[in-house]
């Protein structure tokens, strides 16, 4: 059963039975222009507030991850130097791990 209107061209094709509802209302909607929505692609879907959790987020984390990973006693010194033991990696993987991608380091 699908909201289907009985069309002369559609009862050729389908067995419709009688309809019991009929409803003639009709919609309108502006059809966006690209141009303005275009830009604002990758900030729409949060608000102001979630962006800047995010922003706070990413920094805070990378930071925290980079100091359990330094101080670490189960990483030798050799892992404290490479891979999250570096603070731009600890930034990267936290905010690859927002976007669902991770780094090599993240578990699949």
């Amino acid at each position: 059963m699908a909201p289907l209107s009985a069309t002369p061209q559609r009862e050729m094709v389908v067995d419709f039975t009688e309809p019991f509802f009929v409803a003639y209302h009709t919609v309108l909607s502006k059809y966006p222009d690209q141009a303005d929505t275009q830009w604002r692609l990758y900030i729409n879907p949060f608000r102001w507030d979630v962006w800047i959790l995010i922003l706070v987020a990413v920094p805070f984390g990378g930071i925290i991850i980079w100091i359990f990973c330094r101080f670490s006693p189960v990483f030798g010194l050799r892992e404290r130097k490479q891979g999250l033991g570096k603070l731009g990696e600890s930034m990267w993987y936290t905010f690859g791990s927002f976007l669902t991608q991770g780094t090599w380091y993240v578990n699949a």
